[in-house]
């Protein structure tokens, strides 16, 4: 019986078959080693590569998407400034459209606004408060004029500043301490010792807080036994404890 005429065939298909898909996988191995080839030019040409976006006049939070998204690492620093809102970008490093490596850092300068008078608590040492106020970027000043009495506040510490806590002022302006005088001096009333011996109202005077200052009449001694013919000030009068009651004696 004779072989069949086409009994090679399906052999000569099978290798046609695969010197196609041979082919179809070295097709493919040149396009990723293209690919790959391309991807590498592009990042060592301009891939690599970002610019610096301008982000001044804008507030943090878009102005860190914006770096974010040209991929680049931001650092902040906060400072005070008189004419930039509170939270929005002042001023940035490096300049605008700055060609960078992606993941560089840039620097932002953020404001907090106009500074403002710090709260210096009533009986703070003046050194202490004076650092206080250059830390927030003011300049702390001190008066002959600038003291008050105060029942609470010991003399030489700070009573309160001027402007107040909480004002907002541009930078280095000047914030006065105003300082206690102690506890205002009470007001005492004068004795009546007009009449009395000397010593006998020097006595009386000095046990209500008074000093006295004596001016005689006696031309030739004798003036501890006088007696006091007129006081300045009068009796009845107030006076500051510690204040000088003037008496003349005959």
């Amino acid at each position: 019986v004779a072989a069949p005429a086409d009994r090679g065939m399906p052999d000569h298909r099978g290798a046609r078959r695969r010197g196609r898909g041979l082919l179809a996988l070295w097709i493919v191995v040149v396009l990723l080693l293209g690919a790959v080839v391309a991807g590498a030019a592009w990042w060592l040409g301009t891939g690599r590569w970002t610019a610096m976006p301008s982000v001044v006049g804008l507030d943090r939070p878009a102005a860190e998407k914006l770096l974010a998204d040209s991929d680049l690492v931001v650092t902040v620093t906060e400072a005070h400034h008189d004419t930039v809102a509170d939270d929005v970008v002042a001023a940035a490093e490096p300049a605008p459209q700055s060609r960078l490596l992606r993941g560089s850092e840039v620097r932002l300068t953020v404001s907090t606004g106009r500074p403002v008078v710090p709260a210096v608590a009533p009986g703070a040492a003046v050194a202490a408060a004076e650092q206080q106020i250059r830390d927030a970027d003011l300049t702390p000043v001190q008066s002959v004029t600038a003291t008050e009495f105060s029942e609470t506040v010991p003399q030489g510490a700070v009573v309160r500043t001027n402007p107040a806590a909480g004002s907002p002022l541009a930078i280095g302006a000047p914030v006065t301490l105003v300082l206690s005088k102690g506890a205002q001096p009470k007001q005492v009333e004068v004795p009546y010792v007009v009449g009395d011996r000397l010593r006998e109202a020097q006595q009386t005077l000095r046990d209500a807080g008074f000093a006295v200052e004596v001016e005689s009449d006696f031309p030739f001694g004798g003036r501890d036994n006088g007696r006091v013919v007129r006081q300045d000030p009068d009796a009845g009068e107030t006076a500051t404890r510690g204040a000088t009651i003037t008496l003349t004696v005959f």
